[in-house]
């Protein structure tokens, strides 16, 4: 990295997780990477989405990211939106990758996070309770993955606009009735 003019060391670190869900994500097999991983400041490159030098919004659109969500990403803390699978809005997603492994506990940090779409990968395991922290938190779409067990209460408390996941995660014993908006077959 190159620090540009006017930067200081939060904006540096949040060059530094992008260049981690770069590699995470393996980056070099993109299909447009422009400008990430050049001397370009980290709001000119494409998917990213800046106020006022700050990642506010995370959303590759179907770019052949294969690899596992990093933890640190939960540390970008104005991130608003984050969307790595396909939600109702093409234009806000990302779909037909391959990312595996497990969600991350620590997408619970992203305090700010108002739409996560997980959706037409290949993550598995349970949902992180921790997803039931983000309160500003409206739209959660994990659909077509791997995942087990039911939705905890704590997400279905939070009062989301729109919850897509697989109907055999929506019908779980452990999810309360009508959390689900929507069941995907």
């Amino acid at each position: 990295f190159q620090r540009q003019p006017g930067e200081d060391d939060a904006q540096i670190i949040q060059q530094y997780i992008l260049a981690v869900f770069y590699y995470a994500t393996s980056g070099d097999g993109w299909t447009n990477a422009s400008g990430w991983q050049g001397s370009e400041t980290k709001c000119t490159w494409d998917y990213v989405v800046c106020s006022d030098g700050v990642v506010t919004e995370l959303k590759p659109v179907n770019n052949n990211l294969v690899g596992s969500i990093p933890r640190e990403i939960g540390s970008l803390g104005s991130l608003q939106h984050l969307a790595f699978g396909e939600g109702e809005n093409s234009s806000i997603s990302l779909f037909r990758n391959q990312l595996l492994g497990r969600i991350p506990t620590e997408l619970g940090q992203l305090d700010s996070l108002e739409t996560l779409v997980l959706s037409g990968n290949q993550l598995s395991g349970v949902i992180p309770t921790e997803v039931g922290q983000l309160d500003n938190l409206g739209f959660l779409y994990l659909h077509g993955n791997q995942l087990t067990g039911g939705i905890d209460a704590g997400i279905c408390n939070l009062g989301l606009s729109k919850l897509w996941a697989d109907c055999t995660v929506c019908e779980d014993d452990a999810t309360p009735d009508n959390c689900c908006s929507f069941c995907v077959e």
